[in-house]
């Protein structure tokens, strides 16, 4: 089980992004216990809690709540929200423990763009973008009724679509399920037919090849 705590930070001067992993004193003067991670970019902060150590999660807030203050930040507790990871393949049942008090606990999350679930499932994403997709996909055909060369239409959806389809996907391909995989290769199809999109290249060739999806996985898994 992982946990993580999505705080959001106001800036009121001009902030810069640090990475605090496993220290005990990061650059910003911010103690940490050994077993957490503190990732932020820019006004956005990631604590990530394994499970052994969950019963140390409010101190740990509150002790980025005081080092916020210090460095003329303000934590912003009511867009801060908390998830627990739990792996769906374990037979014995997970009871987490009480949520925080100040902080909302969800069942998905933003991260820098991509919705990940408690079970580290990407439908919810996928469901997102293709959803939005669809919007740009008909936006495009009409402008292409009003005048719009193929060329220009193409290179509209390429930026537009495709790029929005697969946003930052060498980080989460290798989680996402088949099926999933399929609905965003079927997205590119309708482009295809269409004639909006000239490529015959699938989604799972744009990404990459198989082993360098499991080596990226492999990765994320061991951090």
């Amino acid at each position: 089980m992982t946990w993580l705590s999505s705080s959001s930070t106001t800036p009121c001067k001009r902030n810069k992004s640090t990475r605090c992993c496993r220290s005990g004193l990061s650059g910003d003067g911010l103690t940490l216990d050994v077993l957490f991670d503190l990732i932020k970019y820019a006004n956005d902060t990631y604590v990530i809690i394994p499970a052994c150590n969950v019963d140390s999660r409010q101190l740990e807030m509150d002790h980025i709540g005081e080092w916020a203050e210090r460095n003329n930040l303000v934590l912003n507790r009511s867009k801060s929200a908390e998830i627990v990871f739990t792996d769906s393949r374990k037979r014995r049942p997970v009871v987490p423990t009480s949520p925080l008090t100040d902080i909302a606990r969800v069942q998905s999350l933003k991260v820098l763009g991509v919705t990940i679930s408690s079970s580290l499932s990407l439908s919810e994403h996928v469901n997102k973008v293709i959803s939005s997709c669809a919007c740009s996909q008909y936006a495009i055909k009409v402008l292409r009724v009003h005048g719009l060369y193929d060329t220009a239409s193409q290179e509209v959806y390429k930026s537009v679509v495709v790029g929005k389809l697969l946003y930052a996907s060498p980080a989460w391909w290798g989680f996402a399920s088949a099926t999933d995989r399929q609905r965003v290769d079927a997205v590119l199809r309708r482009g295809v037919r269409s004639g909006l999109y000239p490529s015959q290249q699938t989604a799972n060739g744009i990404v990459g090849s198989a082993d360098d999806r499991q080596t990226i996985r492999t990765g994320l898994t061991e951090w």
